[in-house]
């Protein structure tokens, strides 16, 4: 009977334990995300911004 009592309080704990850290995990991706998706765009309109200026400078230098 203590076995079979032990085995679910562990099985208790490891769910709670499971449901806290899938709420941290949560909270940090809900951070982590919105940053990582900003800096990719931010670097994505770098790039072509950089891009498109040094198309142009090469076109004089052409010219």
């Amino acid at each position: 009977m203590r076995h079979i009592l032990k085995i679910i309080v562990t099985i208790i704990l490891v769910l709670i334990g499971f449901n806290i850290a899938l709420h941290l995990i949560g909270k940090l991706f809900s951070v982590i995300i919105p940053i990582v998706i900003l800096a990719a765009i931010c670097f994505g309109l770098y790039r072509i911004w950089y891009h498109q200026n040094n198309r142009r400078h090469s076109d004089q230098f052409f010219d």
